[in-house]
């Protein structure tokens, strides 16, 4: 029995979640609520102005208790039809979402973070595609991964992406680089650095998040940029090659330097913007731009879906390795080929 009643509220509190986007839930819970209104109606005339025992069933008098009766009955059947027919629709819509989950680093938990999307996903937990190493070496796991990424990205079925992802920061900018040509909506999840856990990014502006931009490019032509992106650490010159050193930008944010400060998509997409155009810009100025950037996973995934090819030209992507405290390898676009190479300082 208490199962039964534990299946009863799951349904009512899932309609109850879905009445927020699915019009035929919205529609038939208002019928239902005029259902009961008439329903209630009818059994208190029958009551007080009827001798007839309340029967719904037998056949219609003519009295007004018993139109109002049958009133509610309909009504209520139409409710649960909506009801039935919205749950279907949504059931249908939510199949077609997936999740993305990039596992890169080895500490990161496995299990795909479904507690920290929308409610709905509770219900109808999008289709999990979990990205994770399937050889030992890094670059050849990228070439993997993005070539999984590019033979589903495209398939009509799928109109919604979550994506959450922790790796190095050369992966997670070519795993985003995967996802440019995806034309559903993506939906990122950031991983706070204090707590461990993941939330969604909200959808609010932050307009007090703005780029600072530091040069000390001459008005020439150069061979190699640097570009020093330090949202989350300070990255000083002498980690970069010497080469850079009087020929790079450093890239800051206004609110400081500090983890997790972008926790809006709309602030992401704004600061993204601004330093795609900043490497557009530069990119006229070089053969090669080389990228080391100190950020929270989803900027870094989101500049590397934001590349544009023939816009911003040869790039590299730096790895820093907290173990020996430098940059020790690299991945490149290069003429549109992925190129790894080993890199010390």
């Amino acid at each position: 029995m208490s199962s039964f009643f534990n299946n009863i509220f799951t349904i009512i509190s899932k309609i109850l979640e879905i009445r927020r986007v699915n019009p035929h839930i919205k529609v038939g819970l208002a019928f239902m609520g005029f259902a009961v209104t008439f329903l209630g109606g009818g059994i208190i005339g029958k009551l007080f102005f009827s001798n007839k025992n309340i029967n719904i069933f037998i056949e219609i008098n003519t009295d007004g208790s018993s139109l109002i009766l049958l009133l509610g009955i309909i009504l209520l059947i139409i409710g649960i039809v909506l009801c039935l027919i919205g749950l279907s629709n949504t059931k249908h819509i939510w199949e077609k979402k997936v999740f993305y989950y990039l596992i890169g680093l080895e500490n990161q938990q496995k299990d795909v973070p479904f507690e920290e999307l929308p409610k709905m996903a509770k219900w109808y937990p999008p289709h999990p595609i979990v990205l994770k190493a399937k050889y030992e070496n890094v670059f050849d796991n990228l070439k993997y991964n993005i070539e999984n990424i590019s033979g589903r990205i495209d398939q009509s079925q799928t109109n919604d992406v979550f994506w959450a992802g922790l790796a190095r920061v050369p992966y997670l900018f070519f795993i985003g680089y995967a996802f440019r040509n995806a034309h559903s909506t993506i939906n990122l999840l950031e991983h706070n650095h204090k707590t461990t856990k993941w939330f969604m990014l909200k959808d609010i502006d932050d307009s007090q998040i703005n780029l600072i931009v530091e040069s000390n490019l001459k008005d020439k032509r150069y061979v190699d940029l640097g570009i020093i992106i330090e949202f989350t650490c300070n990255i000083p010159n002498t980690d970069i090659p010497e080469k850079l050193h009087n020929n790079n930008i450093r890239i800051k944010l206004s609110t400081g330097i500090s983890h997790n400060q972008i926790t809006s998509q709309k602030t992401l997409d704004r600061v993204v913007d601004d330093i795609v155009q900043e490497l557009i810009k530069v990119s006229k100025k070089c053969d090669t731009i080389h990228l080391f950037i100190s950020a929270q996973s989803t900027v870094v995934f989101s500049l590397g879906r934001r590349y544009q090819d023939g816009m911003i030209g040869n790039i590299k992507v730096y790895n820093y390795n907290p173990i020996i405290k430098g940059y020790d390898w690299s991945i490149g676009l290069k003429n549109n080929e992925l190129i790894y190479e080993e890199y010390s300082s």
